[in-house]
Order: C-alpha cells, then sequence, then structure tokens
C-alpha cells in the first residue's frame, strides 16, 4: 500500500528485470499528477519483501532486503533524505534473515512511534521467528521475543492494540503482551491443511482469522470462539461491526464481527464484463460514509452506504 500525506503519494515500486534491477520509491503530488522525485536503491538490496509503505506526518518507512540481512528504511517524503535505521543481520554464518509479515505496521504507544516487523531467520541448522517492536524515530528495539511458529510456517500476520500483539503462523494464532512478554493466549484453527488461517484482522475486541476453505472470530482478551464458518475468504477488511470478505467466486459479503450472520451479499449485476465478479486480489475500502469501494479485473466499483443498516 502507498503512504498518502496530504497531496503527497509515496509509492515503492519493486524491481522488474530487464527495465529496472532495482527498487524505487516513487513521489507524487496527488493533485497533479506529476513526479516530484524518485529514489533509487541498491540493486543488491532489492530482493523480493514486502511493498508496503507506512508514514507519519513527513516521515515514511520501508523494508528492504538483500541476500542476508533485512533493513528497515526511513524516508523524509519533503526533502527525500533516505537512512537506514536499522539492520537485523543473521546470529551465525550460512543463515539468513528475512522480513515474513504481509506489511510493516506503524502504531502510537506511551506517546512514542512504533514499528512492528517479524522475522525469520533460516539456514541449515537454525529456523527461529521473532517478533520486534522498533522506535520508529531512532530504530532502537523496544520489543523482541522469539516466538514458536506452526511447523514451518512463519509468521504471517502480526496486529498491535496498545500493548497487545496478535500473531499468526499456519494453524496458530497468538496473543502475547509487550510489557511483559508473557503469552495471554495461543488458539489452533484445527488440524487439516484447510484450517491453515493465516489472515488476521483485528477490530472491536475480535480477532478474526481468514484463510482459503475457513475464518474464525475470536474474543481479543481471552481468546474465546466467537464463531467458525466454512468461509472461502480471498480477501477481507472490517469497518466495526461490520467484517467485509471478498470470497473466491468474486461475492462480497458483509458479517457481523460478534455472530458471522451474513447480512448481504453483493454481486456484481448480470451481463457485466467482469466475468468472475470482484478480483479476489481486491482488498475493500471504506469511505466512512458506509460505502464500500471495490475493483474487478477492468473496472473500479463505488457502492454508496452499503453497511449503512441495522443489526
Amino acid at each position: 500500500r502507498p503512504y498518502i500525506q496530504n497531496s503527497t503519494v509515496v509509492i515503492k515500486m519493486p524491481a522488474f528485470s530487464p527495465f529496472a534491477i532495482y527498487d524505487r520509491i516513487l513521489i507524487l503530488d496527488g493533485k497533479e499528477g506529476v513526479r516530484k522525485e524518485i529514489i533509487r536503491l541498491p540493486s543488491e538490496r532489492s530482493l523480493s519483501t514486502t511493498r508496503d509503505v507506512v508514514g507519519y506526518e513527513d516521515d515514511a518507512w520501508f523494508v528492504q532486503e538483500d541476500k542476508l540481512s533485512t533493513l528497515i528504511y526511513k524516508l523524509n517524503i519533503l526533502t527525500g533524505d533516505t537512512s537506514v535505521i536499522k539492520r537485523f543481520n543473521p546470529s551465525q554464518s550460512g543463515a539468513r534473515v528475512e522480513m515474513t509479515l504481509r506489511e510493516i505496521s506503524l502504531y502510537s504507544y506511551n506517546g512514542k512511534k512504533l514499528l512492528l516487523v517479524g522475522l525469520s531467520e533460516c539456514s541449515p541448522n537454525i529456523n527461529t521467528a521473532r517478533i520486534v517492536v522498533l522506535n520508529a524515530l531512532t530504530g532502537e528495539e523496544c520489543f523482541s521475543k522469539t516466538v514458536e511458529t506452526d511447523v514451518d510456517f512463519p509468521v504471517n500476520a502480526a496486529v498491535m492494540i496498545g500493548s497487545t500483539i496478535v500473531y499468526t503462523s499456519g494453524r496458530k494464532a497468538v496473543s502475547i503482551d509487550i510489557s511483559t512478554g508473557r503469552t495471554n493466549w495461543e488458539v489452533y484453527s484445527g488440524t487439516a491443511a484447510d484450517s491453515i488461517m493465516p489472515g488476521l484482522l483485528v477490530q472491536n475486541n475480535v480477532v478474526f482469522l481468514w484463510g482459503h476453505k475457513a475464518c474464525k472470530a475470536l474474543e481479543l482478551q481471552r481468546g474465546n470462539t466467537l464463531f467458525r464458518n466454512s468461509l472461502e475468504c480471498a480477501n477481507v477488511n472490517g469497518s466495526s461491526p461490520w467484517i467485509v470478505i471478498v470470497d473466491y467466486d468474486g461475492r462480497l459479503l458483509v458479517l457481523d464481527e460478534q455472530s458471522g450472520s451474513i447480512h448481504k451479499v453483493i454481486h456484481l449485476p448480470s451481463g457485466n464484463e467482469e466475468r468472475n465478479g470482484f478480483s479476489y486480489g481486491c482488498k475493500p475500502g471504506f469511505d466512512g460514509r458506509g460505502g464500500l469501494l471495490l475493483f474487478g479485473i477492468y473496472h473500479g466499483y463505488y457502492f454508496a452506504e452499503v453497511l449503512n443498516f441495522n443489526l
């Protein structure tokens, strides 16, 4: 996802051989649609990693990887000044540290701006995973914990709420407290491969886990199950009290976050050239007034006030 500050848009563009052998950070004037600056990153640090850019006011952060390490960059979007604030190096020869989360996230806690990352260190002799919280301004580690993953699955997703971090690994979801380092709860979604739920959404004290064949909601504080559905979730977003799902049939489903009841199903009109409905690569967007934004292969779609109805 890009970072947008006022009329400035910051986008990470991945290496695209043979046209570009390096990642680029593109800074655009969103009103004029013109390029303000392009920052070319070293090709040796342009291995495949998350394409997200997060930011606060005039600062932005993103992740790069080289053959051995993971690097956290800080960028001033007004000046283009770019620096590495943290480098995660392997602990032993022959190992590699890589970012395993789908995205880097920025949070505010105790008056500080914090970055949440998930890392894996791999070699023929070692395979460990860590959750790390960094001071976004200095790169200092505020919290670091080696965590147990589910078999060979990495840490797929992580969310921070106050002092609580919830993360997923394969069939497992875990809640930890960064103030004590203790595990609050640990929940398995099942034993079969179809029970793997790497997707994670947390809103209104509800932890929503989702995967290819099923989804499940837990109570944030204790991990108690609220509901479980056998829904094929391709992409998910939430606007409390609703959870909005795009399934693999191209439908949009609106669920009650507490009960899992389906309150609305939206199809594209018959005869539409989007033969497969909404794109399952689409994460539903919200306009803050009950409207939904989605896209297919050919078009974008806006549904006004679709979430404005009572339970």
